[in-house]
């Protein structure tokens, strides 16, 4: 995937006023949210395991958890609690 934020002079100045390198922060920031998100997908799949009483291991491989896991996207999360939000209402 690439990422692309198209920003217009004025605001390429703003950025230039707070952070040296604006590209390198960006960047930084979003290899920092993909490793927070990949620690709570795997922090999540442990307690499922753990909560299983036929697990008999616990795997430490952050990456292999991450790829093994069943999720679902913060777009399918959201798209359920307005659901259940709208349903809500018309009780």
């Amino acid at each position: 995937m690439t990422l692309t934020v198209n920003v217009s002079g004025l605001e390429e100045k703003a950025l230039r006023y707070s952070m040296a390198d604006p590209q390198e922060w960006f960047a930084n920031f979003v290899n920092y949210r993909i490793r927070v998100a990949m620690q709570e997908i795997y922090d999540a799949e442990i307690e499922k395991i753990k909560s299983n009483p036929e697990a008999t291991t616990i795997p430490i491989n952050v990456k292999q958890v991450v790829t093994d896991a069943n999720i679902k996207s913060a777009a399918e999360r959201n798209l359920e609690v307005e659901e259940i939000m709208k349903n809500e209402k018309m009780v």
